[in-house]
């Protein structure tokens, strides 16, 4: 072996290294996006939380609120508190601490990462929301405008599952 063959299999071995480097960088790259991803998400959670809070918190900012909201929430919090036989502030108060949770089990749905992750969430989603109050909320047409359909369609899908499991 001479010493073009060696360098032919130096060249070999080069291209193949950086072969191998190109993908572990897309991978990399592809898994920073996803961190990015869920860590936005995380911060919207955050951000909805938060302004939740001050509307449980402020009872004048949340009157204020539902004072100049749309026909359509005053009439879901109008069927809220029916369904509750609560006042109507009552309602919108439930309607809001409640609101966290759905957010918050939003972000987990689209950020889970193993079976244990979504097994872990579908038990929190499949008691939570079988009972009022977060069934009633959950159900109503209005209040679903809020949330992605395809998360709406997972909470309905596995209600049911259990539901069909564990027949009341």
């Amino acid at each position: 072996m001479n010493i073009q063959d060696m360098g032919a299999i130096g060249e070999v071995i080069g291209a193949i290294a950086i072969l191998i480097t190109l993908a572990y960088l897309a991978a990399q790259i592809r898994y920073a996006r996803i961190a990015v991803t869920d860590q936005s998400r995380q911060n919207r959670v955050s951000a909805l939380r938060e302004i939740n809070g001050r509307l449980v918190e402020n009872q004048e900012l949340r009157k204020t609120f539902d004072a100049v909201a749309s026909p359509q929430w005053k009439a879901m919090l109008n069927d809220l508190a029916n369904a509750w036989d609560v006042s109507f502030d009552q309602a919108s108060l439930i309607y809001w601490s409640q609101n966290d949770y759905i957010w918050t089990h939003w972000a987990q749905f689209y950020s889970q990462k193993t079976k244990d992750d979504e097994r872990e969430l579908e038990n929190i989603v499949a008691t939570w929301y079988a009972a009022p109050p977060m069934r009633t909320i959950i159900e109503h047409p209005t209040a679903r405008l809020f949330y992605e359909p395809e998360f709406i369609n997972w909470i309905d899908s596995v209600v049911l599952e259990r539901q069909s499991i564990d027949p009341e």
